[in-house]
């Protein structure tokens, strides 16, 4: 599909107006998108103990996160956080263009976005490929978290994607949803002038990709320890 008729579809589905892709190639949304590091602490036994250790989400292993989403054939059913701050501008533009991807790599998917302000009706179609939910925020009364955790729910056989604003995507599901996560994205800025300096995996972010399994369901992220193994390289 071409890009502006992917825009005109955007619009006649009514989704966000900051969710329409611009020119960049998906793949490259790292050269004006900056990703930020996460981090969340987690109980871990280590040998008989039980320790609080901090979990850090690297930037490199976000990048695998959405990498290996937008290349998916066939779609599988993780449930991923995409987060901005202050807002969730750019967490919207990095959607489009995941929904974007998505859709030329599996040109038959069927995508829905679904505002978190509607109450799920059960009596409507679930059988989507990909689901983005949106108008997520950490200012949610208990209504609008259930809501979110209704949808998650009822979209149980399709990827869902939460576009969040204001907080990263793991301490809202920890600290407001209450509810798994498999990964995350989280965008702080944009700048043109990024060097992208995630290209190989060093030994602290192999440690980033292992602890990562601690905070989210292991499917994805073992996938992708899988996919990089060999890839280590230690700095000199």
């Amino acid at each position: 599909m071409e890009l502006l008729n992917f825009r005109k579809m955007l619009h006649s589905k009514n989704v966000p107006y900051y969710a329409f892709p611009g020119t960049l190639n998906p793949k490259d949304i790292f050269s004006k998108y900056n990703l930020s590091p996460v981090t969340v602490e987690r109980e871990l036994r280590i040998g008989a103990e039980v320790e609080t250790k901090v979990v850090r989400i690297a930037p490199r292993v976000q990048k695998s996160i959405y990498n290996h989403i937008i290349t998916m054939k066939p779609i599988a059913p993780f449930i991923v956080g995409v987060s901005s701050a202050p807002t969730d501008v750019f967490a919207l533009q990095t959607c489009g263009y995941m929904h974007y991807a998505l859709l030329l790599n599996n040109p038959s998917i069927k995508v829905y976005w679904h505002n978190s302000m509607r109450k799920v009706n059960t009596h409507e179609e679930k059988d989507y490929d990909v689901v983005f939910i949106y108008n997520v925020t950490v200012g949610a009364d208990s209504w609008r978290l259930q809501s979110i955790r209704d949808a998650l729910s009822f979209y149980n056989r399709a990827l869902r994607i939460v576009v969040v604003a204001g907080i990263n995507a793991v301490e809202f599901f920890d600290n407001y949803l209450h509810h798994g996560l498999s990964g995350m994205i989280n965008i702080y800025s944009t700048n043109k002038g990024f060097v992208n300096t995630y290209n190989t995996l060093d030994l602290e972010e192999k440690q980033d990709f292992s602890l990562a399994t601690e905070v989210f369901s292991p499917e994805l992220i073992k996938m992708l320890l899988d996919a990089n193994k060999g890839n280590v390289k230690r700095r000199k």
